[in-house]
């Protein structure tokens, strides 16, 4: 039996005071059953089918785009037939409903859909198009720009699945979304060819969008729909997102994997080996938490058995030297030489709950481990303490083996909160709120070593507590419990760390936005080249060192000298965007406790050459106001968007992070046939000489004018995040003119990073986009259309609490978003 989610709303906007004010109800005829068109006072016509009596309404699809959007996502292809063909049946029918309704109103009431525009031909809009476009898309893989009629138009995707021109939805087409959320002067999309020759104009706009609507759906049945073309992630625009006109929506359903450090960290284990199980997330997405497309195939199966032994400790003698004793159950599976059903039974109830589902087991779970369990008995009596630690793994070994241990459920087996959705569950909403601040489930122990199983952090204790007496679905307790695991400060942590900590997922936030875990595989030549330290043997050194855990001296990475400044803005919580891009307290390594000169001069990356003292005190510092300004002027951000030569094209890399992270905007892939690297000849150029006469033709500034403005504002620093003193003989240079980002107040001249970043740091376009890149983590996925409302609610609780982040996660945390899923129906 298939579970199918199918939802149609059959929505259509009624203008006209007149309209709002009455309240008409007509009936026609929706597939045998009744259909009603009623306005409400928004001046909406909402339908629906009589079900037992009660009229069911679709207060979440309010559009014809949308409910076909809908049907498309349903994967099975007579499944997608059957909703086409009922959603354009009862288009034509709310269409009738529509005049019907318009009868019985004095006021006329306007088409649903725009006007269809005549009197365009073909040869204007393939000129415009040809004109303004083809400079960046000519050459793309679809060579779209070279269709040269109507028909080929219409059969024409810009991907596999997305068609350029919806002939169900002309106004909504691929083209006209691109134009709309994208085009501009200032936007990632320029919308004129690059020698300037030709400026694209609102009268350019209205010939495309003329065209496509005077088509008035051209073509019918003969093309066949797309499995999927809602837009989401950088592909929508800030402005569209943060434009709520409704209220905030639940999310799709969905079961999630748990992930290598997860595993790890549930099992006690956060430390060990174990975090190098197979379970590791897709490394094409752009967070670790996206829950998409991450399951089990036979490679990863087939190595995870190789880490399951690890289930095993704590539970395979019955000594209770130190640590915490397992619970009594525990100890007839040790000492009985054939233990009853009543014993296995209790022992794995308690396992389970406690240490593997992190909720009461359904009785055939139990029963299913339980039948398991004896069998390994009694194929293994217990002669020997070895023989009954050998079946113990093995018991603990299935349990995790099962989908449960696995994946978590987010199915929405809560309560029904509105028509077609319903709240998560307690359970749920525990495991959820765990695995999203921490890498525990709820109650996990937070150490488990051979006869050792120690008890959970009080934290991850706190959540677990909540779900067992029903108050984790109150608004205060969620408030609570997001403060316990958040971030705190700690003196009694190791001083060589920052005082300062932050809860295990949003520290990897930080560490996955900004790029840091790139830094432990990169190369740098000569790191201290170009600056004031060049040719000193111990700088080269002590930065190597720093790149990753050291393995010589005692000093943290660069990376965690980035998470300690990260850690205490985000302790603060006071304007934590601003801050983050001007902050100049930075977390020093100290050069006075080193071994064998690894890190005896490693602040020379942050340009100090003074003593720093091993203590926290000492390692805080506020750098020169005209050096740094924020994570951006970071080593450990420069160092891991950078070549691998101080004159390569760092440039770019960090331009297109800008581009892509900080302002939530694209930039194509780079063309299987185009030669990126800089030629040897110009080995003996600055890095900004080198990109500028790489990239100065205008096929190649078509992608460069999106990143090289951005990132040569960092030439200030080398490749290694050393501040340079001189480049190639002249002074630094970090002079640039920011184009299309989309918010006129970063346009401009700027002198070098510092100002950049100061820039940034007001822009409201990089504050959304950071609510925007916080959504996608922890909520694992990309936003789309239907998350306005929650973005926009994040965006109001930042803006009205002076720049909380704490206060906007949990507004995301106690939204529809992560609270509510839309209900499964099955299919008959």
């Amino acid at each position: 039996m298939r579970l199918v989610a199918v939802f149609f709303s059959i929505c259509v906007l009624c203008a006209g005071p007149a309209a709002a004010s009455a309240s008409p109800i007509v009936e026609t005829n929706y597939n045998g059953k009744p259909l009603f068109c009623t306005i409400n006072n928004k001046g909406k016509v909402q339908a629906g089918k009589l079900k037992s009596g009660k009229f069911k309404k679709f207060p979440r699809l309010q559009s014809f785009k949308r409910a076909l959007k809908v049907a498309r996502k349903l994967r099975d292809s007579a499944a997608l037939k059957r909703a086409r063909k009922k959603f354009k049946k009862a288009k034509a029918q709310i269409k009738a409903c529509q005049v019907e309704l318009a009868q019985q109103d004095e006021s006329p009431t306007p088409s649903p859909t725009p006007t269809p525009i005549s009197g365009v031909p073909f040869e204007d809009f393939h000129r415009v198009i040809t004109t303004h476009c083809a400079s960046c898309h000519l050459n793309q893989h679809t060579q779209w720009l070279e269709l040269d009629s109507k028909e080929a138009w219409l059969a024409a995707r810009s991907s596999a699945d997305v068609p350029l021109i919806d002939q169900d939805d002309l106004e909504h087409s691929y083209i006209l979304q691109r134009i709309r959320y994208f085009g501009g002067p200032n936007s990632t999309m320029p919308l004129s060819n690059l020698n300037a020759t030709a400026q694209f104009t609102a009268a350019d706009y209205n010939i495309i969008r003329s065209w496509i609507i005077g088509l008035n759906g051209g073509g019918g049945d003969s093309i066949p729909p797309p499995v999927d073309e809602e837009l989401e992630g950088n592909e929508l625009s800030s402005a569209a997102l943060f434009a709520c006109t409704g209220s905030p929506e639940p999310s799709k359903p969905r079961l999630r994997r748990i992930d290598n450090l997860e595993w790890a960290a549930t099992l006690g284990k956060r430390g060990s080996d174990a975090r190098y199980n197979p379970l590791v997330a897709d490394g094409n997405h752009q967070y670790s938490t996206f829950s998409e497309g991450e399951t089990l195939n036979d490679t990863v199966l087939s190595e995870y058995f190789n880490y399951l032994w690890h289930t095993r400790e704590g539970w395979i003698d019955g000594s209770t030297s130190s640590g915490v004793p397992r619970p009594p159950e525990h100890r007839c599976m040790i000492q009985v030489t054939t233990p009853s059903t009543d014993c296995i039974r209790s022992f794995l109830r308690v396992y389970l709950k406690n240490f593997v589902l992190f909720r009461e087991p359904s009785e055939g779970e139990l029963t299913r481990l339980a039948t398991f369990a004896a069998d390994a008995v009694a194929n293994n009596p217990r002669d020997t303490q070895a023989q009954r630690s050998a079946v113990m793994e093995q018991i603990t070994s299935a349990a995790w083996s099962t989908t449960a241990a696995l994946f978590r459920s987010e199915l929405g087996k809560g309560e029904r909160a509105e028509e077609g959705a319903n709240f998560l569950s307690d359970t749920e909403l525990g495991k959820s709120l765990a695995y999203t601040l921490t890498d525990q489930g709820p109650g996990a122990p937070s150490k488990m070593q051979p006869a050792r199983v120690f008890p959970p952090l009080p934290r991850i204790q706190a959540i677990e507590d909540a779900v067992d007496d029903g108050s984790i679905g109150s608004s205060a307790v969620l408030d609570s419990l997001i403060d316990l695991n958040y971030s705190g400060i700690d003196q009694s942590i190791d001083s060589h760390y920052s005082e300062y900590w932050l809860t295990e997922k949003l520290e990897r936030f930080f560490i996955e936005w900004l790029g840091f875990d790139e830094l432990t595989n990169s190369f740098h030549d000569t790191p201290e080249s170009t600056s004031s330290f060049e040719g000193i043997d111990w700088v080269t050194e002590s930065f190597n060192h720093m790149k990753k855990p050291a393995y010589y001296g005692h000093e943290i990475t660069l990376a965690e000298q980035a998470l300690a400044m990260i850690a205490r803005i985000i302790q603060n919580d006071s304007e934590v965007v601003r801050t983050l891009f001007t902050s100049r307290d930075f977390y020093l390594p100290s050069n006075l406790e080193s071994s064998f000169g690894s890190t005896q001069w490693p602040q020379a990356v942050y340009n100090v050459s003074s003593d720093i003292a091993a203590t926290r005190e000492a390692r805080w510092n506020v750098l020169p106001e005209s050096e740094r300004a924020g994570i951006l002027t970071h080593p450990a951000w420069l160092a891991a968007h950078a070549d691998n030569f101080e004159n390569g094209p760092s440039a770019v890399k960090r331009g297109k992070w800008v581009r892509e992270n900080a302002l939530c905007g694209m930039v194509p892939d780079v063309p299987i046939t185009v030669d990126a690297s800089f030629p040897p000849e110009t080995a003996h150029l600055s890095a900004r000489e080198r990109l500028i006469a790489r990239t100065s033709d205008s096929y190649c500034q078509t992608c460069h004018s999106l990143m090289n403005p951005l990132g040569l504002p960092f030439e200030i620093y080398n490749h290694a995040g050393f501040l340079r003193a001189q480049d190639h003989g002249a002074q630094p240079n970090g002079e640039s003119d920011i184009i299309f980002t989309g918010d006129a107040t970063l346009d401009g001249h700027v002198a070098d990073a510092v100002e950049f970043s100061e820039k940034l740091a007001a822009s409201p376009l990089v504050e959304q986009c950071f609510i925007r890149q916080i959504f996608r983590f922890f909520i694992g996925r990309l936003e789309t259309h239907n998350d306005a409302c929650t973005l926009t609610a994040m965006e109001n609780t930042y803006q009205q609490t002076n720049g909380s982040l704490k206060e906007t996660v949990k507004t995301l945390l106690k939204s529809p978003t992560f609270t509510m899923r839309y209900a499964v129906e099955e299919e008959q």
